[in-house]
Protein backbone atom coordinates (compact mmCIF):
# COMPACT_ATOMS: atom_id res chain seq x y z
CA UNK A 1 0.00 0.00 0.00
CA UNK A 2 2.82 2.49 0.86
CA UNK A 3 4.69 1.49 -2.92
CA UNK A 4 1.59 2.31 -4.25
CA UNK A 5 1.00 6.20 -2.09
CA UNK A 6 4.75 6.30 -3.05
CA UNK A 7 3.67 5.80 -6.97
CA UNK A 8 0.46 8.37 -6.75
CA UNK A 9 3.30 11.34 -5.86
CA UNK A 10 4.91 10.98 -9.69
CA UNK A 11 1.46 11.93 -11.15
CA UNK A 12 0.32 15.73 -10.80
CA UNK A 13 -2.64 16.30 -8.25
CA UNK A 14 -5.88 18.73 -9.37
CA UNK A 15 -8.01 20.43 -7.18
CA UNK A 16 -11.38 21.75 -8.06
CA UNK A 17 -13.51 24.05 -5.31
CA UNK A 18 -16.47 26.03 -5.63
CA UNK A 19 -17.79 28.47 -3.38
CA UNK A 20 -20.88 30.50 -3.21
CA UNK A 21 -21.84 33.32 -1.03
CA UNK A 22 -25.23 35.27 -0.49
CA UNK A 23 -24.93 38.49 0.75
CA UNK A 24 -27.85 41.15 1.17
CA UNK A 25 -29.45 41.26 -1.44
CA UNK A 26 -31.06 45.20 -0.90
CA UNK A 27 -26.98 46.21 -1.32
CA UNK A 28 -24.86 43.30 -3.07
CA UNK A 29 -25.50 40.06 -5.22
CA UNK A 30 -24.77 36.66 -4.11
CA UNK A 31 -21.49 35.61 -5.84
CA UNK A 32 -20.00 32.66 -6.77
CA UNK A 33 -16.25 31.73 -6.71
CA UNK A 34 -14.51 28.82 -8.53
CA UNK A 35 -10.46 27.79 -8.16
CA UNK A 36 -9.11 25.05 -9.97
CA UNK A 37 -5.52 24.23 -9.05
CA UNK A 38 -2.64 21.63 -9.96
CA UNK A 39 -0.02 20.54 -7.96
CA UNK A 40 2.79 19.05 -10.78
CA UNK A 41 5.76 16.86 -9.08
CA UNK A 42 8.93 18.76 -10.19
CA UNK A 43 11.33 17.00 -8.13
CA UNK A 44 11.18 13.38 -9.21
CA UNK A 45 15.09 12.72 -8.68
CA UNK A 46 15.35 14.78 -5.35
CA UNK A 47 12.00 13.25 -3.58
CA UNK A 48 9.73 11.15 -5.07
CA UNK A 49 12.22 8.46 -6.36
CA UNK A 50 13.71 7.94 -2.84
CA UNK A 51 10.42 7.79 -1.48
CA UNK A 52 9.66 5.11 -3.54
CA UNK A 53 12.72 2.99 -2.75
CA UNK A 54 12.40 3.42 0.99
CA UNK A 55 8.57 2.22 0.32
CA UNK A 56 9.74 -0.97 -1.64
CA UNK A 57 12.23 -1.52 0.84
CA UNK A 58 10.14 -1.28 4.12
CA UNK A 59 7.49 -4.23 2.30
CA UNK A 60 10.25 -6.11 1.12
CA UNK A 61 11.48 -6.23 4.74
CA UNK A 62 8.10 -7.00 6.37
CA UNK A 63 7.57 -9.61 4.01
CA UNK A 64 10.97 -11.41 4.88
CA UNK A 65 9.73 -10.73 8.35
CA UNK A 66 6.99 -12.85 7.91
CA UNK A 67 8.64 -15.46 5.96
CA UNK A 68 11.41 -15.47 8.64
CA UNK A 69 8.25 -15.49 11.27
CA UNK A 70 6.58 -18.49 9.43
CA UNK A 71 9.26 -20.59 9.29
CA UNK A 72 10.40 -20.17 12.78
CA UNK A 73 6.80 -21.20 13.78
CA UNK A 74 6.82 -23.87 11.09
CA UNK A 75 9.97 -25.43 13.19
CA UNK A 76 8.66 -24.52 16.75
CA UNK A 77 5.13 -27.06 15.71
CA UNK A 78 7.69 -29.66 13.62
CA UNK A 79 9.59 -29.75 16.87
CA UNK A 80 6.84 -30.12 19.20
CA UNK A 81 5.43 -32.93 17.08
CA UNK A 82 8.67 -35.12 17.14
CA UNK A 83 8.82 -34.50 21.09
CA UNK A 84 5.10 -35.09 21.42
CA UNK A 85 5.27 -38.46 19.29
CA UNK A 86 8.82 -39.59 21.56
CA UNK A 87 6.45 -39.69 23.83
CA UNK A 88 5.19 -42.68 22.26
CA UNK A 89 1.04 -42.34 22.94
CA UNK A 90 -0.44 -40.95 25.54
CA UNK A 91 -0.20 -41.25 29.32
CA UNK A 92 -2.92 -42.69 29.86
CA UNK A 93 -1.86 -46.12 27.29
CA UNK A 94 1.21 -46.15 29.88
CA UNK A 95 -0.21 -47.97 32.81
CA UNK A 96 -1.56 -51.02 30.20
CA UNK A 97 1.59 -51.02 28.47
CA UNK A 98 3.68 -51.59 31.74
CA UNK A 99 1.16 -53.60 33.67
CA UNK A 100 -0.85 -55.88 31.08
CA UNK A 101 -3.92 -56.08 33.98
CA UNK A 102 -4.90 -52.51 32.83
CA UNK A 103 -4.17 -50.29 35.67
CA UNK A 104 -6.14 -46.71 35.25
CA UNK A 105 -3.59 -44.91 37.40
CA UNK A 106 -0.65 -45.50 39.55
CA UNK A 107 -2.04 -45.96 42.82
CA UNK A 108 -3.97 -49.09 41.52
CA UNK A 109 -1.22 -50.54 40.87
CA UNK A 110 0.18 -50.70 44.01
CA UNK A 111 -2.77 -53.22 44.43
CA UNK A 112 -2.23 -54.89 41.48
CA UNK A 113 1.00 -56.49 41.97
CA UNK A 114 1.67 -60.04 43.42
CA UNK A 115 4.27 -60.19 45.94
CA UNK A 116 5.97 -63.32 44.37
CA UNK A 117 9.85 -63.34 46.11
CA UNK A 118 9.98 -63.88 49.64
CA UNK A 119 11.87 -62.21 52.06
CA UNK A 120 12.79 -58.02 52.50
CA UNK A 121 15.14 -58.06 49.25
CA UNK A 122 12.53 -59.11 47.20
CA UNK A 123 10.10 -56.83 48.72
CA UNK A 124 12.63 -53.72 48.49
CA UNK A 125 13.00 -54.75 44.93
CA UNK A 126 9.08 -54.66 43.98
CA UNK A 127 9.12 -51.61 45.97
CA UNK A 128 11.81 -49.70 43.89
CA UNK A 129 10.02 -50.83 40.45
CA UNK A 130 6.67 -50.13 41.58
CA UNK A 131 8.17 -46.33 42.51
CA UNK A 132 9.88 -46.63 39.10
CA UNK A 133 6.51 -47.23 37.33
CA UNK A 134 5.09 -44.01 39.23
CA UNK A 135 7.77 -41.88 38.38
CA UNK A 136 7.65 -43.05 34.58
CA UNK A 137 4.30 -42.55 34.36
CA UNK A 138 4.01 -38.41 36.37
CA UNK A 139 6.96 -37.52 33.50
CA UNK A 140 5.42 -38.92 30.91
CA UNK A 141 2.07 -36.89 31.66
CA UNK A 142 4.19 -33.95 32.45
CA UNK A 143 6.24 -34.34 29.00
CA UNK A 144 2.93 -34.90 27.16
CA UNK A 145 1.24 -31.61 28.72
CA UNK A 146 3.88 -29.56 28.06
CA UNK A 147 3.99 -30.84 24.34
CA UNK A 148 0.55 -29.58 24.46
CA UNK A 149 0.58 -26.54 25.79
CA UNK A 150 3.42 -25.25 23.48
CA UNK A 151 1.48 -26.78 20.60
CA UNK A 152 -1.33 -24.91 21.75
CA UNK A 153 0.90 -21.64 22.26
CA UNK A 154 2.37 -21.80 18.72
CA UNK A 155 -0.59 -22.67 17.04
CA UNK A 156 -3.26 -20.53 18.86
CA UNK A 157 -5.95 -23.07 18.43
CA UNK A 158 -6.69 -25.34 21.26
CA UNK A 159 -5.75 -29.00 20.76
CA UNK A 160 -8.25 -30.81 24.11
Amino acid sequence: MQVDLAKKDFYPDFNVQGMWQRTDPSQFRAYYQFTVGMRIPIYRTRRQRPELAQAESDRDRAKSELDAQSQQTAFQLRQQFYQRRKIRGTPEDLPRRLNPAGARHPPVWYGRLSIQSPGFPGLARLLLDVLKLDEEYWQTLSEHETSLAQMEEITGVSLR
